[in-house]
């Protein structure tokens, strides 16, 4: 069976950017076709000590001899699933795959700049991403590294750390793609990003942020978009400081706070981290902010006011979601006192959990989550019986509503056009929310995983399923088209259909009603 084994290096291929010559190596793709590979590109100064917590700096450049970019570098410093501390402070890196001889008929090729998730708290380049798209696709792929959790996302929400160094690093790590991808072959006019879940929140931010502005010809949000509320924080000041009291770091000032900070052990930094948000008050506390105290933020409105103003960067959009995106995020409650919990202390703790403190008043919380409840749960009890009611509810809340509505928007108010999809093929070798509790189906993920093979921790294609094969060839035929030629032209043939498995392939049009039935 092919692998993506190194080749014979005899005849290693070297590209020369503006920063230096960087030598990579060849290897195999999936189906046995050979590609070249520069894995571990600087894009960045390494973000360490002095530069903790601070906006990214450009790489220097260098002159001879060539980078030797043989190696995924990274991943940024995180933590691991089971709650374990893996990563390094170092890890501001690019890869970059591109067919051998740049192109087979020696035009520049479209770009896929891919971003991975992880609730902005971890996530990590693998290296066999672009494993299947490299068999025929004839594109350039790019995937990147960015910081996440507290080294990417703490913000004092004031002119100290100001916030969104994850989504800045991404800013430019695509600056330098569009700068040299030439060298690669690549196309710096033909550049898509791509996204699932929290890369695909960041993927709709670089729509709304100047700094990314014009650097990007299309985009697909797979799972999230920059309107979820878990993709935005309205408390990192609070969570900066509740995180200094930890290490004894609470000072007068939050200069002060900061300087503190940048001198303690990055571990260290991570598992208080670790041990902060496993309190549901802070859940999920170092994600994207709103900058207003920057002279030059990512970001200085609310999401939602930049999509509804018109400021959005117009350009073609592509969303989607799969058929239970709240699955895997409900079997992780299935065996856990976590239920019981929020069972018995709703009016409490649910508000907080489902983020239904930032549109109503306190003294309206209560009422308003038994109305959830009642609108969900009827009289039915909170527990593993009804664990698909409740991944319903999780669906709908963190990741269906909003894409919907971030589609909905930008269709009505630019003018590029938006597609929004609705995923139902449950393939059979998926590991994304597989074996993690009593709920089967098609979950958050699954239509990246089987395209991108996320989770593969080896070189070997595990996707045997014929139906499986087919429908991976229809989300490359999809992805490419959007690189190739920023709308899906072909589209117009499936618009009858309502969902994208592998007997209908489009969705048209597909709504989640909110609790008064209004779409």
């Amino acid at each position: 069976m092919p692998t993506c084994a190194r080749l014979d290096q005899k005849d290693a291929p070297v590209a020369f950017t503006e920063y230096g010559p960087i030598r990579g190596y060849r290897r195999r793709s999936y189906a046995n076709v050979t590609y070249d590979a520069y894995e571990g590109i600087p894009f960045a100064r390494p973000p360490t000590a002095h530069r903790r917590f601070e906006p990214p700096e450009p790489a220097p450049a260098w002159i001879a001899p060539p980078l030797v970019a043989e190696q995924v570098r990274g991943p940024c410093l995180g933590l691991r699933i089971d709650g374990s501390v893996a990563g390094h402070e170092d890890c501001l890196y690019l890869n970059v795959y591109a067919p051998s001889g740049k192109s087979r008929n020696g035009s520049l090729l479209p770009v896929i700049f891919w971003i991975y998730g992880g609730a902005f708290q971890a996530g990590l380049v693998t290296g066999h991403e672009q494993q299947y798209l490299m068999n025929d696709r004839n594109i350039v792929f790019v995937s990147t590294n960015y910081r996440h959790g507290l080294f990417g996302f703490l913000s004092t929400d004031d002119h100290v750390v100001t916030g969104n160094m994850g989504l800045k690093d991404q800013s430019l790590a695509l600056r330098w793609v569009r700068d040299n991808i030439d060298r690669f072959g690549g196309d710096p006019r033909r550049i898509t990003l791509a996204g699932a879940s929290a890369g695909a929140a960041s993927v709709h931010y670089h729509y709304l942020s100047p700094m990314s502005r014009g650097l990007f010809r299309a985009g697909l949000a797979v799972s999230g978009t920059a309107l979820d509320p878990w993709a935005t924080s309205t408390t990192s000041r609070a969570a900066a400081l509740a995180l200094g009291q930890r290490f004894d770091c609470s000072r007068a000032t939050t200069i002060d706070l900061i300087s503190c900070l940048k001198q303690l052990p990055a571990h260290d930094l991570i598992e208080a981290q670790a041990n902060l948000t496993s309190s549901d008050k802070w859940f999920l506390a170092f994600v994207p902010v709103v900058e207003r105290a920057s002279d030059e933020p990512f970001i200085d409105r609310d999401p939602l006011d930049i999509v509804r103003s018109g400021q959005a960067y117009d350009a073609p959009l592509i969303t989607g979601i799969v058929q239970e995106e709240g699955l895997s995020f409900a079997n992780l409650l299935a065996n856990s006192s976590m239920l019981r919990t929020i069972d018995q202390k709703w009016d409490s703790i649910m508000p907080r959990l489902f983020y239904l403190d930032r549109s109503y008043p306190q003294e309206q919380l209560a009422a308003v989550a038994r109305k959830v409840r009642r609108y969900y749960f009827a009289d039915k009890p909170l527990n593993v019986d009804n664990l698909r009611i409740l991944s319903d509810m999780i669906g709908d809340r963190f990741f269906s509503f909003d894409a919907q509505r971030a589609s909905t928007l930008h269709s009505r108010i630019y003018k590029k056009p938006v597609w929004f999809y609705y995923y139902t093929h449950r393939a059979e070798q998926s590991s994304i929310g597989a074996s993690m509790g009593p709920l089967q189906g098609t979950t958050h993920g699954n239509d990246v995983d089987l395209l991108l093979s996320l989770n593969n921790a080896g070189p070997i294609d595990r996707v045997k399923n014929e139906r499986d094969k087919a429908m991976r060839r229809e989300l490359a035929r999809l992805w490419t088209a959007v690189a190739y030629y920023g709308y899906l032209y072909y589209f117009h043939l499936y618009r009858q259909c309502l969902q994208i498995s592998i007997d209908c392939f489009f969705l048209a049009d597909h709504r989640v009603s909110d609790l008064d039935g209004r779409p």
